[in-house]
């Protein structure tokens, strides 16, 4: 499989997304906090129309309909309070009130992402977004970009950034929430189980097909280390993350198969718009040009990649994402 060279900067923000390289443990209460993706998820049925190719060529499909549609009734009301575009605040109150079904960790992941978005820009303090040196064919995308952001991060005081925030989730000891439970168990035993206990946990992971939870996790699905350095382990191979495999976009586009928003509703690809110089209309798009470069055979390993791992979990198939 080609090499991805990407820009050094978004390879850059993925790898410390993942939580990939830096000490490769898991969070503690006392930790700097890593910034999981974004919390706001919206069923995306992926179709072969979704994820063509520059040259027009299908991408191979999954098996069947995204795992979402299989979840608890509780779980999908959880993903249906996350799709609205409205009052993230309104949100986060809501869902810290169900650690039974997993609401608290969706609630820390958006107090995350708007924290981060605070602590790095001043964006949510303008009144309207500073469109200067964007291109003018982005105004109005810019726009709407801002208004989503605004409506999901500007209401929260800075004292509930700290209160509802993945730190405090952790350092909880009484009622934790299930979902912030499934992902602690599978970073401990990732760290220093037996292959026979990653399996187990991994497997637990992969039945939750929960798209903020596969989100967060990412990359430490399948991350391992040899001799020769740290790689992503799927289906008996081994691809070194130091090389750009077409692994770590694939990671990066499985949630959308899981329900999360990959379209210009996506935060991550909302910020990109507004802050220039492009506005994506999906993650996938953006894959494109700046993963695959714009090159079309690079973006097919891509989205056969993105498939192949998406039905895997679909089939619970953990043993595909961990090495022996």
């Amino acid at each position: 499989m080609a090499d991805m060279k990407w820009k050094p900067a978004l390879l850059a923000a993925m790898v410390i997304g993942f939580a990939l390289i830096a000490g490769y443990q898991s969070q503690t209460a006392d930790s700097p906090v890593i910034v999981p993706r974004p919390a706001e998820v919206m069923h995306v049925p992926v179709r072969a129309s979704n994820v063509r190719g520059a040259s027009g060529k299908e991408a191979p499909t999954a098996s069947r309909s995204p795992v979402i549609a299989t979840e608890s009734d509780a779980r999908r009301q959880l993903l249906a309070k996350f799709r609205s575009p409205g009052n993230g605040r309104a949100l986060v109150l809501d869902s810290w009130q169900h650690p039974e079904i997993g609401g608290r960790f969706y609630a820390s992941a958006l107090v995350d992402l708007c924290a981060s978005i605070v602590a790095s820009t001043d964006l949510l303090a303008q009144g309207q977004p500073n469109l200067a040196g964007l291109p003018a064919e982005n105004h109005t995308k810019a726009i709407a970009a801002f208004n989503l952001l605004q409506a999901k991060c500007a209401q929260f005081t800075e004292d509930e950034y700290s209160a509802y925030s993945r730190r405090a989730l952790m350092s909880q000891k009484e009622g934790p929430d299930v979902l912030m439970s499934e992902v602690n168990q599978f970073i401990e035993v990732s760290r220093s189980g037996t292959v026979a206990s990653r399996l187990a946990q991994t497997k637990k992971i992969l039945e939750t097909a929960d798209p903020i939870v596969i989100s967060d996790i990412n990359l430490r699905l399948s991350l391992s280390k040899d001799d020769h350095g740290i790689y992503a382990y799927f289906d008996g191979e081994k691809y070194y993350v130091n090389e750009g495999p077409a692994i770590i976009a694939a990671y990066y586009l499985l949630p959308c198969g899981l329900g999360l928003t990959c379209d210009a509703g996506d935060p991550d690809l909302a910020l990109l718009c507004i802050t220039g110089p492009s506005c994506y209309a999906d993650r996938f798009e953006r894959a494109l040009q700046e993963m695959a470069g714009g090159d079309v055979k690079k973006n097919d390993d891509i989205l056969s990649m993105y498939h192949r791992m998406l039905s895997a979990i679909e089939s619970g198939d953990a043993e595909k994402f961990v090495a022996p």
